[in-house]
């Protein structure tokens, strides 16, 4: 199960590799990152943009989106 969010986050990054994000106030460090197609609904603005599902150290699985504008936080799983 799952939370959507769409939330903006600050992400840093370690040449291409995503290394820690902020959400709600804390830095996360990642424990592991891929790059997941997830099926949207057509009319989905963040229908074509790359997706990555990120695991935190501190426990959490997490997929952020790189959009135009920058990251978004776009669902937290359970």
């Amino acid at each position: 199960m799952s939370k959507l969010y769409k939330q903006p986050v600050e992400v840093r990054l370690d040449g291409e590799d995503l290394v820690l994000f902020q959400w709600r106030g804390r830095w996360l460090q990642v424990a592991s990152c891929e790059r997941v197609f997830v099926k949207r609904d057509y009319y989905d603005h963040y229908s074509n943009l790359p997706t990555f599902r990120v695991k935190a150290r501190s426990g959490g699985l997490y997929d952020l989106v790189k959009d135009k504008a920058g990251w978004v936080l776009e669902r937290v799983w359970d």
